[in-house]
């Protein structure tokens, strides 16, 4: 009976450790961008973030801006959403492309002239875009780290711009989830016991 429950407890441990374990992309690259914004995040309910980022362009032409921001310290879901501005009843950009990932540094050349950024891409779980409108979720729960959203498209008209949202949702720690896990498998093996015994 002893080794049944230690089995559930370690198997427990082992099924929290996958949930915990987010599955990085092979994506690493160059960004060669000169619009990098930190987004702070505020702190909701628990360990819960919201922040916004955004862009305003004076003129029209085409963009790429990368905003990075911070994951809470645990385990979490992070979703982004963004629309464009509208002008006179015209949206005033049209958005081509969004990408999300890890943060991992910035580039200098020798003299110390910022190149860009550099960054590792991650899965969504869930996203859309359309000319006016992206969004995505992740599709692990994500370490806390810096991560980043990068959106692509065209400035239609002088003065527009776009605006987004980036919110994450906190997990249990992995070992309170282990501790969870096997104190259920535990309140379970005793509950039998004592239906035995009667």
């Amino acid at each position: 009976m002893i080794r049944k429950t230690l089995t559930a407890a370690g198997a427990a441990v082992a099924l929290a450790a996958g949930l915990a374990a987010p599955a990085f992309a092979d994506a690493t690259h160059d960004i060669a961008t000169q619009d990098v914004s930190f987004n702070s995040l505020t702190y909701g309910s628990g360990l819960n973030t919201s922040g916004g980022f955004g862009s305003s362009f004076a003129g029209t032409g085409t963009f790429d801006e990368v905003f990075r921001f911070f994951a809470p310290p645990t385990q979490s879901q992070v979703e982004f959403d963004g629309f464009a501005d509208y002008i006179n009843g015209q949206a005033s950009v049209s958005i081509t492309g969004i990408d999300f990932g890890v943060f991992n540094y910035e580039n200098y050349d020798a003299n110390g002239n910022f190149l860009g950024v550099n960054v590792t891409s991650l899965a969504l779980g869930k996203s859309f875009l359309v000319p006016v409108a992206f969004g995505g979720q992740s599709k692990d729960f994500l370490g806390s780290g810096v991560y980043y959203v990068e959106v692509t498209g065209t400035a239609l008209v002088a003065n527009g711009g776009f605006t987004g949202h980036i919110n994450t949702t906190a997990i249990p720690e992995p070992g309170s989830l282990a501790l969870m896990l096997a104190g259920l498998g535990l309140v379970g093996t005793l509950a039998r016991r004592r239906k035995q015994a009667a």
